[in-house]
């Protein structure tokens, strides 16, 4: 069940424990700090069915391979000539990504995007009736867009070493591994991803850290990945890696983002030139307060960082500001919310119309919920984007479009401890949240989930099944 239910049992605090001062969500206070209203408990409504072509069920046999007559073959990366990097191995899953046949099981083939394939109003439509397999082990998964293509990284557990992989894929076309890392010192455990980001419109960025704690940023040029750089140890030790490295850039100059395993944890910022040298590490502890799960909202340059104090209690949300270098400048408390998850997850999005925060929480009865607040430039109340039904980690995930923002979130498939999971996804403009889009995997769950949105306008939510880690393909009203 991608190494979520793993982490329980090697970190038995990750089940969140009931308090008799449990704050429900839906009653912390916004950024007056006036007392929390009772609201009444969100009902779980049933799961909406997407207007789009449905997923076919896991007990169907039918096994088609994907259909490529409309996209025009790609060639395969380059191979690396030098540096740690590795080509794909025989023994490796990723070794057939460019088969037909490796296609999402019961895939029926790909088609355009159609100006008929219109979503419904503040809503988002599956636009291709299967996901696309990216690899066939579960795991957590990042993702990110350029241009009109994505690229998509992971931790891979290999029969030898654990590797990070990224891999080239887009709505038209089969995934085409790009580059593999081998992680010396890999971990049997991951539920965060590794760390993507976009530098210019030929070059992306990974991070990723080793069950040392130490942290990794290699460059990768797209056309040609093995021009890309070394690979740049950027931490030597202590980062958590039970969160994702946040990554960006700024002046052209690679910044990436971790959470330091201390008490109280604390947060870092790595800055890098543009040749992928290491400059500076800054630290970033806000006064009398933690800092973790670092992200960068969505959608705001000069990029601004996003920190939560975690507390078993009330829990601010922490904006940093970043200088013209890329150094941090004095935080401040955003807003405060209630109990969050242990460990817990943020995603940030900013529009015209403000900026706002998904977060993993503590709902009623110490079940899993996540929430979604808005922080600027108003600050708002929080709003139940998926509400407590079930237990165990959740994750959520947030990118910018040209009139609203898009929220996705893993959510129980039903009531109770150790229920199956979908993902949810959400438009959110400025009358609030849209109608829920459900993505499902081949075996009728989907977790872990990431998204991105192309220039095109469409949105691929990367997510992790049974069977291995998948996108899934739609196109919102969110233009």
């Amino acid at each position: 069940m991608c190494r979520t239910r793993a982490l329980e049992r090697e970190y038995p605090f990750v089940r969140a424990k009931a308090y008799v001062f449990l704050f429900l969500l839906g009653m912390t206070p916004g950024c007056s700090h006036g007392q929390p209203t009772a609201q009444p408990p969100a009902e779980r409504a049933k799961p909406a069915v997407s207007t789009g072509a449905p997923i076919k069920s896991p007990a169907e046999p039918e096994h088609k391979p994907a259909a490529t007559a409309e996209a025009e073959p790609r060639k395969r990366a380059p191979e690396p000539s030098s540096g740690r990097e590795e080509t794909i191995e025989s023994e490796d899953p990723l070794a057939d990504l460019e088969s037909e046949d490796y296609a999402s099981p019961g895939s029926v083939g790909l088609r355009r995007v159609h100006k008929s394939d219109k979503p419904p109003a503040r809503g988002c439509i599956q636009i291709k009736e299967q996901a696309t397999r990216v690899w066939p082990s579960p795991g957590a998964s990042s993702i990110v867009s350029v241009g009109n293509e994505f690229f998509v990284a992971g931790y891979i557990q290999a029969e030898k070493a654990e590797r990070v992989f990224v891999v080239r894929l887009s709505y038209e076309s089969l995934p085409i591994p790009l580059v593999t890392e081998r992680v010396e010192k890999g971990s049997r455990i991951r539920v965060a991803p590794p760390g993507l980001g976009v530098l210019s419109p030929g070059a992306i960025a990974l991070a990723f850290s080793d069950s040392d704690g130490a942290v990794y940023l290699r460059k990768v040029r797209i056309e040609n990945p093995s021009a890309g750089g070394s690979l740049i140890r950027v931490a030597q030790r202590g980062a958590d890696i039970r969160f994702a490295p946040a990554v960006s850039q700024i002046k052209n100059q690679p910044i990436v983002a971790w959470t330091e395993g201390t008490t109280p944890m604390e947060a870092r910022l790595a800055v890098l030139d543009p040749m992928g040298n290491l400059k500076a590490v800054h630290r970033i502890k806000p006064p009398a307060m933690g800092a973790a799960a670092p992200v960068f909202v969505q959608g705001l340059s000069p990029p601004v960082l996003l920190v939560v104090d975690a507390r078993e209690g009330f829990s601010p949300l922490i904006r940093v500001p970043l200088t013209p270098e890329g150094a941090p400048e004095k935080t401040e408390v955003a807003v405060p919310v209630g109990m969050v998850a242990t460990p817990v997850e943020l995603a940030a999005a900013h529009n015209g119309f403000g900026t706002y925060v998904g977060y993993t929480a503590v709902g009623q009865a110490a079940t899993s919920a996540v929430g979604l607040i808005q922080i600027d430039p108003e600050c708002g109340t929080v709003a139940p984007l998926v509400p407590g039904t079930g237990y165990g980690l959740l994750h959520v995930a947030a990118i910018d479009a040209p009139k609203a923002l898009i929220f996705a979130a893993d959510a129980p498939v039903q009531k109770g401890k150790d229920a199956g999971r979908e993902i949810q996804v959400r438009l959110v403009d400025s009358r609030g949240m849209g109608p829920k889009t459900v993505v499902r995997g081949t075996d009728g769950e989907a977790r872990q989930v990431k998204i991105a949105r192309n220039q095109e306008g469409v949105v691929a939510v990367v997510y992790c099944d049974k069977l291995g880690v998948f996108v899934s393909w739609l196109r919102c009203d969110d233009a």
